[in-house]
């Protein structure tokens, strides 16, 4: 899940990433509830509130840090 705005998503993103903008994560944790979610953004700071957020909020999360980081471990699975 990508925690940007939608500007800097629409700029580019992990494959199958969704956006929820920092801004409107608590209005959103209940759809996330059962989910395994990772987040991302930038460079891991509003991925790092992300996380918080969604913990306190009962939701399974893991931190990816940055989006171009998460890309390459995806590039890196989808090549072997």
């Amino acid at each position: 899940m990508d925690v940007r705005i939608p500007e800097q998503y629409a700029e580019g993103t992990a494959k199958n990433a969704i956006n929820i903008p920092l801004s409107e994560l608590q209005n959103n944790t209940e759809q996330l509830k059962g989910k395994k979610v990772v987040v991302f953004c930038n460079k891991g700071i509003q991925a790092d509130q992300a996380v918080e957020i969604l913990k306190k909020n009962g939701v399974e999360v893991y931190d990816g840090t940055s989006w171009k980081n998460v890309k390459a471990i995806q590039d890196e699975q989808s090549s072997n």
